[in-house]
């Protein structure tokens, strides 16, 4: 167990002024995690160890300050407390010693970051799961790469950036590593696809030419069904102008196109479906809205005005897309990206309970998994590109892009 244990664990230590202190954790039977992470001078994060046999579960602890030079961690096991968990901590090097009931220890080096290094950024999450393989045929990745063969000028939104940007794509591109590398299938069809393979160690270029790869295949949506896989990616035609390519794709390679629909690409940065948008006839969804429909917005002046939609649009969106959802205090609320625009200039990213939304004080905030396929918005005709989402009024990303 000792080499199982000391492979998959995973130390980052932050040093800088902060605090720890200890709690008791139980085990998950779903939680599925490898690596333990350490950030700002003995705070532990999150740290969950797998095993073979023996999975450490997660353990958060309360705040309290500590010396810099020493911090216990305290992990259960399902079958065995373990017995000795305690980092010695010193600028420049640091050992984690792991000793479990009746199975030794493992001693795990622990990387020091300099106090004025910036903290590593959030990654963006990785699927659970590979994707289930067909009883015969070429492997998923391979019959993914034959679909972007056939449509070259796919067009998707990198979850690095959109709806916001999560860091630094080099330090991303590392972090993930070891989590691409876990994927044997998907990654050795990658290594084929881009003329590395047979190498066992990367450069730090190489990985992030693998990470970039991994990106653009997670963006073809693929779902067995059957003895096949059904598939769906948009295409770039013309400047934000493209089509939307449904189908699916038998074990040989055979690709069978069954819709193929013109739509404005624009990055998922936009409403919810079922939003309802202001109209001089009434509420209607966004979804519903086409090109040439009246809606109200407002006009250099700030006067309420009714507008003709000069353009529509919506975004295909991946499984993990977060949404903001936002209640004021006089009980409006709406779902938007992070990354869409209020009317005075913001993004839903930027608010805060309290903070001022449309002459009202935001009630309540969070940040929830979007369970539908796409995101919408509209530009409607005039000066501003504003209009009335769910009662709110909201800037559009159409009108970014177009003055952009």
């Amino acid at each position: 167990m000792k080499t199982v244990i000391a492979s998959t664990i995973i130390l980052l230590f932050f040093l800088a002024a902060c605090s720890l202190g200890a709690t008791d954790s139980t085990l998950a039977p779903s939680a599925s995690a490898t690596s333990v992470t350490i950030l700002s001078e003995a705070t532990i994060v999150r740290t969950e160890v797998v095993a073979t046999t023996t999975r450490v579960a997660d353990a958060t602890p309360d705040v309290a300050t500590v010396p810099a030079t020493s911090v216990t961690l305290e992990v259960v096991t399902p079958t065995s407390q373990v017995t000795d968990t305690t980092p010695e901590v010193a600028v420049g090097q640091a050992t984690v010693v792991v000793a479990t009931s009746g199975s030794g220890s493992v001693s795990v080096p622990l990387t020091s970051i300099p106090p004025n290094a910036t903290s590593p950024p959030q990654p963006t999450p990785v699927p659970p799961t590979p994707i289930p393989t067909l009883s015969s045929g070429l492997s998923p990745t391979v019959l993914k790469y034959r679909i972007l063969d056939e449509f070259p000028s796919m067009f998707y939104c990198d979850p690095d950036y959109y709806p916001i940007q999560q860091g630094d794509e080099m330090a991303l591109a590392l972090q993930r590593f070891p989590e691409l590398q876990a994927n044997q299938e998907e990654f050795q069809a990658i290594l084929e696809h881009s003329g590395l393979s047979g190498l066992t160690t990367f450069s730090d270029e190489q990985k992030l030419l693998i990470y970039r790869e991994h990106k653009r295949l997670a963006a073809v949506r693929f779902e067995p069904s059957g003895d096949v896989y059904l598939f769906e990616l948009q295409i770039e035609e013309s400047a934000r102008q493209g089509s939307f390519i449904k189908g699916f794709i038998d074990g040989s390679g055979a690709i069978t196109v069954q819709e193929r629909q013109a739509i404005y690409l624009v990055c998922p940065i936009c409403l919810a479906a079922q939003t309802v948008i202001d109209t001089p006839d009434g509420q209607v969804p966004v979804e519903a809205l086409r090109e040439g429909d009246a809606v109200w917005t407002v006009d250099s002046t700030g006067a309420r005005v009714a507008a003709t939609l000069i353009r529509t649009g919506s975004a295909f969106v991946p499984a993990d897309h977060q949404m903001v959802h936002v209640v004021l205090s006089d009980g409006r609320e709406l779902w938007a990206s992070p990354g869409h625009p209020t009317a005075d200039g913001r993004v839903m990213a930027d608010l805060k309970t309290g903070d001022l939304l449309d002459g009202s004080t935001i009630a309540f905030l969070e940040q929830v998994t979007y369970d539908q396929p796409a995101t919408y918005d509209i530009l409607p005709s005039g000066a501003t590109g504003l209009y009335w989402a769910n009662g709110i009024l909201m800037g559009s990303t159409l009108f970014q892009a177009q003055t952009g």
